[in-house]
């Protein structure tokens, strides 16, 4: 985020700029003038006495400097999902020409602005990627499946202010604690029971369900496992069956789950 203070009228020559990351748990708090105590978090403040409003900021990251400052920053950030000027081509064409994992891409600030790592688990588990599957692996429909899904969460984010990534109507379906998310934090996925794995790559904690299930044989998964309802349970697989199972499949169809199916 960036906030610019100055006259427009001098083409930016006498402009400040902030650049503010919130990271976890930023606040931006407002109030009437002089109702806000500053406290140890308090990374900066805003107040007008004539408009009887005060602001304090809380983040991770709180900067400024002039337009040269803010230039330099923007091109150093990827597309932005939020934008509508945001070009999913480019960070499509920088998909393919990566080594990185699906997972390792969305974090890299320089390819799509904003995704951090609770958004990272939401978006691969609703797109039925596992984090470690080669970003060039994937074919352009995966990918704006992918691209379409971080929209939607950061929007619903910017109008609830807060990360919400269970659909309204799927979480009244899965109850607590699976209201708000599917699989960052939680132990086991709500829609089928499967165990949520946790490991950590490039200092991140990545979340994915454990063993993914092949999107491929849809209709050997519905045939050979348990059902809750109308849902297959790929948790209730043995291990001999997922081990045969998952040999027989190449490499890109294992990384990826069918859990966003049933």
């Amino acid at each position: 985020m960036f906030y610019f203070w100055g006259d427009c009228r001098d083409g930016g020559k006498n402009t400040t700029v902030v650049h503010i990351h919130f990271g976890m748990s930023g606040q931006f708090k407002t109030a009437g003038f002089g109702k806000l105590e500053a406290t140890k978090n308090t990374r900066l403040e805003l107040a007008s006495e004539s408009d009887d409003i005060v602001a304090h900021l809380s983040a991770m990251t709180v900067n400024h400097g002039d337009m040269e400052f803010y230039d330099k920053k923007v091109k150093a950030l990827g597309q932005d999902p939020l934008r509508e000027d945001a070009d999913a081509d480019l960070v499509w064409e920088a998909f393919k020409k990566s080594r990185k994992s699906v997972g390792m891409l969305l974090m890299d600030q320089s390819v799509i602005a904003g995704l951090g790592n609770i958004y990272r688990a939401e978006v691969l588990f609703k797109a039925g990627l596992h984090p470690e599957t080669p970003g060039a692996s994937i074919d352009h429909e995966t990918f704006m499946n992918v691209w379409q899904i971080s929209k939607d969460f950061l929007r619903r984010g910017v109008e609830t202010g807060s990360i919400l990534t269970v659909d309204p109507q799927e979480a009244k379906v899965l109850g607590p604690p699976w209201t708000r998310r599917y699989i960052y934090n939680h132990s086991q996925c709500g829609r089928c029971g499967t165990r949520v794995k946790t490991w950590v790559s490039e200092s991140r904690a990545l979340h994915h369900l454990s063993p993914p299930v092949g999107l491929a044989d849809l209709s050997f998964v519905l045939d050979r496992t348990a059902t809750h309802g109308s849902r297959a349970s790929p948790c209730s697989w043995s291990r001999s069956l997922w081990a045969a199972f998952r040999a027989s499949m190449p490499w890109r169809e294992r990384t990826r789950t069918t859990c966003r199916s049933l």
